[in-house]
């Protein structure tokens, strides 16, 4: 099966939330689909543009929300990072991932399977 057909459907759904959710200027749902449609446009689909994109929104939609959000943050460090790593920058999608360990971090604890995986992100952009 074609990678990017298998997808399909799950952009579909994830855009079709955005537009729903988007009416709530103040609520973190229109941020967080944001971030997850850029992170599967640059994992799943390999779309940078998209991936790009959907960050654009994620950042855009994030100045809107309350100050203090290290999970939010955390989850779109996370999104930047694989969008750099779509494009072959490694060392600009490492910073990335270390802050979003960082900011993960100082919200859920050192100790958390969040933490382990944003390790394992860590260690994909050293090799």
């Amino acid at each position: 099966l074609e990678l990017r057909s298998d997808f399909e459907p799950a952009v579909e759904q994830l855009r079709a939330a955005f537009v729903l959710a988007a009416s709530a200027p103040d609520d973190a749902t229109p941020h967080a689909l944001a971030v997850r449609l850029s992170v599967l446009s640059a994992t799943r689909l390999r779309e940078s543009k998209a991936a790009h994109h959907w960050l654009t929104v994620a950042q855009f939609l994030r100045a809107r929300l309350p100050e203090r959000a290290p999970a939010l943050d955390a989850q779109q460090e996370v999104a930047a990072g694989y969008a750099e790593l779509l494009d072959s920058r490694a060392q600009e999608a490492l910073p990335h991932f270390m802050r979003a360990l960082e900011l993960h971090q100082s919200a859920y604890g050192p100790s958390t399977p969040g933490s382990a995986r944003i390790q394992g992100y860590i260690a994909t952009a050293h090799y």
